[in-house]
């Protein structure tokens, strides 16, 4: 296929067939100054021949420029419409274009690319800052632990310490009762559950059921999957974490609703490592304060038994004596203790020692003040650090609090009988500087208690 002859070459071509017309005219004419005439046509052609080139010069600039603004502001330019001696460099710009637009795509991909892998970054770097924080609260845990012995101590720390670093609006440890199908709340903070409270255990078994194996710590729960409330108690959000003591479940740690400036959030991954790192560490603290409880407590009143108690009271002599403390010792005996197990039987009146135990220890100190079963219905409290006015009313309340009591056996029968007790109390230094003559003074003090009519409290006074 033949290629068209362009405007340019046309031109010539007609300025050059012209000159040869007028030069053989004027041959023919013999018209003097021929030549001069000549070179006047030439110069007159040339010069409207580089008027036509210029002004196609600057139409095809034009529409040049024109293309460039629509390549520069991202829309679709048209090369087609460049005229025929632009043809070149509009195939050139086009490729430029199309390469320019790949790469810019290229690019942009990369962009979004980096941005996804930063921002994955990101989570992981905040994640492994959690973590690390975690693991800094498992070195505070085990050093909050380190030497305690006493099973409500260990608790009451833990639930603090919980309070502290994971915020809950709500929490309570769950101890499950070996001997029955109930558990004991220790610990509650925020919650309309009292210390000691037992509690039907179906509930929290039936939330344990979720865990999807024995090495899954801590299990959370929103609204919608634990339907809102746990015992009575709402929340929105709700981590559980098992305390497994030899292969049985010995307790659930309970945190509910994580507080925030905006009300209540979801609990997060840090919180779910440090309440994982409490359960972990607890298992082994509780391991070794259950150990020493069944070693040191008596297992029908829950109490200390007589010969820790009479260690503790040593040391007390000594460290009041270093430091000029004073302490009381009060002797507690159940009023008619006989009748209940005559009348009622044994099983009757094991649980109004369990009872009368019980409330003896819910109104001391817990962690300080030291309750010990002395022997048959006998029960002792040691008060460190209380100087005997004092100590005079913690005696009265035990005794109101003992005959307010409403033994659950006791409830059914006719007449429904009363609890009472009878107190005896002697103080250091005043009434005796070592252990047999203090407990010697309270004793005598307890029988005068009886003697002067029972369900009263009695403080040592010199004959």
């Amino acid at each position: 296929m033949k290629a068209n002859p362009s405007r340019e070459t046309l031109l010539q071509i007609a300025a050059s067939v012209c000159l040869l017309l007028c030069a053989a005219v004027l041959q023919l004419l013999s018209i003097p100054f021929g030549a001069l005439v000549l070179g006047v046509i030439g110069i007159a052609l040339l010069a409207t021949q580089a008027k036509f080139l210029l002004r196609q010069t600057r139409t095809g600039a034009a529409q040049l420029e024109m293309v460039l603004q629509q390549v520069l502001s991202n829309q679709d330019p048209d090369f087609e419409s460049l005229p025929e001696q632009w043809q070149l460099v509009g195939k050139k710009l086009k490729s430029i274009t199309t390469y320019l637009s790949v790469m810019k795509q290229s690019m942009e991909d990369r962009i979004a690319l980096l941005e996804e892998k930063n921002q994955e970054l990101k989570e992981q770097k905040s994640k492994i800052q959690e973590s690390f924080l975690a693991l800094q609260h498992y070195h505070t845990i085990q050093d909050k632990f380190r030497g305690i012995l006493d099973i409500d101590e260990i608790l009451s720390e833990a639930m603090e310490l919980l309070v502290q670093e994971v915020s809950p609006n709500k929490a309570f440890f769950l101890q499950f009762d070996l001997d029955t199908e109930h558990v004991r709340v220790h610990s509650p903070v925020g919650v309309p559950l009292q210390a000691n409270q037992m509690l039907t255990r179906g509930e929290i078994s039936g939330y344990l059921r979720r865990f999807e194996d024995d090495q899954q710590s801590v299990l959370e729960m929103s609204e919608e999957e634990g339907k809102g409330a746990l015992y009575g108690i709402p929340f929105s959000s709700c981590l559980l974490a098992r305390v497994v003591i030899d292969g049985e479940v010995w307790g659930v740690i309970c945190v509910l609703d994580k507080e925030s400036r905006q009300g209540t959030e979801i609990f997060g991954e840090k919180d779910r490592i440090i309440l994982g790192n409490m359960a972990s560490i607890l298992q082994k603290d509780l391991k070794s304060a259950h150990l020493f409880e069944l070693a040191t407590t008596d297992s029908l009143s829950k109490l200390c038994v007589r010969r820790y108690f009479e260690r503790r009271m040593e040391e007390e002599i000594r460290r009041s004596q270093r430091h000029q403390f004073e302490f009381c010792l009060l002797m507690i005996d159940i009023d008619f203790f006989k009748r209940f197990n005559d009348t009622y039987g044994h099983l009757v009146g094991d649980e109004v020692i369990r009872e009368v135990s019980q409330q003896v220890k819910n109104q001391v100190r817990n962690g300080v003040d030291i309750v010990s079963r002395y022997g048959g219905e006998e029960i002792v409290v040691l008060l460190p650090q209380t100087p005997q006015e004092p100590g005079e009313m913690v005696a009265e309340r035990i005794r109101q609090a003992i005959e307010s009591l409403d033994v659950p056996s006791l409830s059914n029968t006719k007449n429904s009988p009363h609890v009472t007790i009878s107190v005896g109390m002697a103080a250091f230094p005043q009434h005796g500087r070592d252990m047999k003559e203090l407990l010697e003074h309270a004793d005598s003090s307890m029988y005068k208690a009886k003697e002067s009519g029972r369900n009263r409290v009695m403080v040592y006074q010199e004959s």
